[in-house]
């Protein structure tokens, strides 16, 4: 995991790769110095095989969703997908 906070705009975004080809992964993130809005932006590109990839009779086989996750104080609860990578954005309150 990595986190970087937007030295103008406060934001705070965690970039999360989860390598497991079988397996997703439940995370607790607690966040210290940092008081997040209740809605964060998560943005995921995942695959369900380590062989998947997008082609001209496929195009989006492999395409990022977004999606929005609730926060409840200063803890996030995510699954991170099998073979993923993740970003999740947060506001300051």
């Amino acid at each position: 995991m990595l986190a970087t906070r937007n030295s103008t705009s406060g934001d705070l975004t965690l970039f999360v790769a989860n390598r497991d080809w079988k397996n997703a992964i439940p995370a607790t993130l607690r966040l210290q110095g940092f008081s997040p809005a209740a809605q964060a932006q998560v943005d995921t590109l995942a695959a369900d095989s380590p062989l998947a990839e997008n082609s001209a009779d496929h195009p989006e086989a492999i395409r990022p969703v977004t999606s929005s996750l609730a926060v409840s104080g200063n803890e996030i609860r995510y699954e991170f997908p099998k073979l993923s990578v993740t970003v999740i954005t947060l506001k300051r309150r």
